[in-house]
Parts: structure tokens; sequence; C-alpha cells
């Protein structure tokens, strides 16, 4: 199946949804974590500084959506028209750090996500899986988006309201891998990518996480043995603040050594490839060294500037003995 098949039209697949175990009335985590549906949409409690970071990024997001659709660029119908570096890469990082679920809420995440991977499952080939894709992934996540514009700002913040559902980001990698290894099919692979990357900002900074770029760079280096191009995808990754995991170090350091045994290239071009890797590991893990240690040293001073207050309703305070 060539990428263009990403313009087919859809067909309803045949499969039998009704026998899904999460088709009862009755929710498998509720023997684990009881909830009610009114969880879902419970509102947390944010910092004055919180909730104001909140809704600028909700403003700065719908305002550069604004601004895209004004200049009449088709995004969609290109997957590189969604200039990825027009922010800086503080800024997806301000996005990703967004206040999400709270940790109550997790099992619901987690049954979400468990629904998604079992409707994958029951897609009985690759056409109807990408169907799939297309309509309970993609049209899904964007009515998030499409639903927070519509809200009232201080509801958006009271709400929790997020961009892109919890499960995105992982479904998109989970889909990336099933593509490429159970289907064979590393174009629709790469075709994913690039559609989460030029949907909108929110898609890109939501969905085109660390385990998507370790997706796609599995992609490019195992069905292409393109290392140029695992290369460029590193280098858009640092530019964009997506931090370098265990994982995609690991996959790093296999391709290093697959570059040294195989022997695909010239020399000098082994040793100009080997010498970029080992330039890239190097920086990323300067880059988690100084967060780490700025981190840690914030929190070991922090009791330095707090200011001490007694309790008024404390009966065994400070000289109340």
């Amino acid at each position: 199946m060539s990428p263009s098949y990403l313009h087919l039209t859809l067909f309803s697949p045949s499969s039998d949804y009704s026998k899904s175990i999460f088709s009862s009335s009755d929710i498998p985590w509720d023997h684990v974590i009881p909830y009610s549906d009114s969880d879902k949409s419970q509102p947390i409690d944010l910092k004055a500084d919180e909730q104001r970071a909140f809704a600028d990024l909700f403003d700065e997001i719908f305002k550069a959506a604004e601004v895209a659709s004004s200049s009449g660029s088709p995004a969609k119908d290109n997957a590189e028209t969604l200039d990825t570096q027009a922010f800086s890469s503080e800024f997806y990082e301000r996005i990703r750090r967004t206040p999400t679920m709270p940790k109550f809420g997790d099992a619901v995440a987690e049954e979400q996500f468990d629904r998604k991977k079992e409707e994958m499952n029951l897609c009985r080939n690759d056409q109807e899986l990408l169907d799939w894709t297309l309509v309970d992934v993609f049209a899904e996540a964007q009515k998030y988006e499409e639903e927070a514009r519509k809200m009232d700002p201080k509801m958006r913040v009271q709400r929790n309201v997020t961009l892109r559902p919890l499960w995105y980001p992982r479904i998109i990698a989970l889909l990336m891998s099933t593509f490429r290894d159970i289907y064979h099919n590393p174009h629709t692979t790469l075709a994913i990518f690039n559609h989460v990357k030029a949907s909108s900002i929110a898609s890109y900074a939501f969905g085109c996480s660390v385990d998507a770029y370790c997706e796609l760079i599995k992609t490019y280096w195992l069905s292409f043995r393109d290392a140029n191009a695992v290369l460029n995808v590193v280098k858009e990754m640092q530019l964009n603040g997506i931090r370098l995991d265990h994982k995609m170090s690991r996959l790093l350091d296999t391709i290093r050594q697959d570059i040294e045994v195989e022997k695909l290239w010239p020399e000098d071009e082994v040793s100009r490839i080997r010498t970029e890797l080992d330039s890239i590991r190097r920086d990323a893990g300067r880059v988690n060294a100084n967060k780490k240690s700025t981190r840690a040293n914030k929190n070991f001073n922090e009791w330095k500037i707090q200011e001490l207050r007694d309790d008024p309703s404390d009966e065994k305070g400070f000289n109340k003995w």
C-alpha cells in the first residue's frame, strides 16, 4: 500500500465492535479505583501563576492558528507546510508541561488507552486500521481543540481542558510501530507522523512525543538505512525541546554500532556520521545533567526564601506553651 492511500475514501469497517470487552456498561477499572462519569471533567486546583500560564498557552496556540489560516497556507495538503521551528523550544516545552489529569484520574486514562488498543486489534488488515486511525484517532482528537476554542478562557483552566486526549501520543507511537512491524508498511508510518506534525501546533506538541520520534528514527533506519534522515530527525528534536530519553539513547547507540559493522558508506562518510552521533549524545547528556542540577539546587535552597508564618489556630505553636 503506497503513502497516497491516506487520501482514499473511507469505508465502514466490517469488524464487529460489539464484541469488545469494553462494550459492557460496567467499567473494567471499577474494581481497582471506583469513579463516576463526572470524574473525567472534575476541576483541579491550580495556582494563580499556573492559571495565567495555562491561559497564555491557549492564546498563543489559537493566535498562531488564526495567523496560519489567514495566510491561506494549506497545512493539511502538505506535511511540510507547518514549520515546527517557528516557535522556540521553550514554547513546546511549556505546552507539554501544561497540567493534565490528577493522579486519581490515571485509571480513566489507562482505560481509554486500553479501549483504543483493543479497537486497533479488531482491525483485520492495514486498510481497516488506517480507516480507523483517520476517524477514531485524528478526527476524534481534533474535537478536543475545537471544543477548547469555543469555551471561555476561565472555564478552560477550571475544567483542566487539554487540546488533545491523554491517549493521543501513546496511540500515535503504537500505530507507527504497528504499520512498520506488523504490516511491513513503513511509508504509512512516515505518513502518520507527518500528518500529526502538520495538522496543528497542538497536534505536533502533544502527538510528536519522544516515543513517536523514536519510532520515526527506527523506521528510517530499519526500513531504509537512511543515516542522514536519522541525524536530521534528532536535530529537529533538539531544536524543538524534546529531550532524548534512555530508550532513544540506546537506539542511537545501536545505530552507531550498525554503521561501524555494516560498512554501507565510504570510510569518510562513516566517520562523519559517527562524529555527529557522538556530538548529539554528548549534547543531550549535558542538557539533561544541567536540568537535573538546576532542579536539585532550586529544591535544596528553596527553604531559604520561604516566608515563615505561625498558624493562629495552632494551640501548641511557638511561644504558646
